[in-house]
């Protein structure tokens, strides 16, 4: 496998425990830290797939 391919691999797997650590944050108390989590896992992911198309 190629390192940027391994990168990718390893991006998608941070962003997946993220998205499931976030998920698991239901109280009221950590609603700020879970949309933290969700904006993180969005940036990661730009970062796969590129700019939107304008």
């Amino acid at each position: 496998m190629r390192a940027r391919d391994k990168a990718a691999v390893s991006a998608l797997r941070v962003n997946g425990e993220r998205l499931e650590a976030a998920a698991r944050l239901t109280a009221p108390a950590h609603a700020d830290r879970a949309a933290r989590l969700r904006a993180e896992a969005g940036v990661l992911l730009g970062f796969l797939v590129g700019p939107e198309p304008a």
